[in-house]
């Protein structure tokens, strides 16, 4: 089965804070072989950074679930951030980076399907549920996000397939 909508909507979502661990890559390094995203997040869950922001921070989220945040910081390289979404104001322990979120407007996807496959398609399968509800991604946030929800992704049904939930900020077509 290849990767498919199964749910969309859109959401108003408040002020909120990006906590975690961040590596900056390449675009061409990502699309390539040599792809340092899923070796960092290894390190990330190996190295106890969710316990120690859910320890450390556990009555700041405003989510339990781990994400990805990737934010553009050009046309060629992007910065990943493996960590958790938090209240705004929270700050960030020591060794980890935090990001602020101005409230923004999302639409929300899940995406189902095995890995990698769910990641290849998550924003243009979202990007197409967002045109045909009468929005466009803002281009000006640059940034999505990707939530691991429990138990949608961290249980695959019986076919080994996991629902990934995909953020992305958007505004009204013109």
């Amino acid at each position: 089965m290849e990767a498919k909508l199964i749910k969309f909507e859109v959401k108003k979502l408040p002020k909120l804070c990006v906590i975690g661990k961040e590596i900056r890559a390449k675009m061409t390094e990502m699309m390539g072989t040599n792809n340092p995203i899923p070796a960092f997040w290894g390190q990330c869950m190996s190295g106890h950074v969710f316990t120690t922001l859910e320890k450390t921070l556990g009555e700041n989220m405003y989510d339990p679930a781990y994400v990805g945040f990737m934010k553009m910081l050009n046309e060629d390289e992007v910065i990943n951030v493996c960590g958790m979404l938090m209240k705004p104001d929270t700050k960030a322990p020591e060794g980890f980076v935090s990001y602020d979120l101005e409230s923004f407007t999302a639409g929300i996807g899940w995406i189902q399907g095995k890995e990698p496959d769910i990641y290849a398609a998550e924003h243009a399968l979202v990007g197409e549920a967002v045109k045909n509800a009468g929005y466009k991604y803002d281009d000006s946030k640059g940034f999505a996000i990707e939530l691991y929800n429990c138990p949608r992704y961290t249980n695959p049904d019986e076919n080994g397939n996991k629902i990934i939930d995909y953020y992305m900020p958007i505004v009204p077509e013109q």
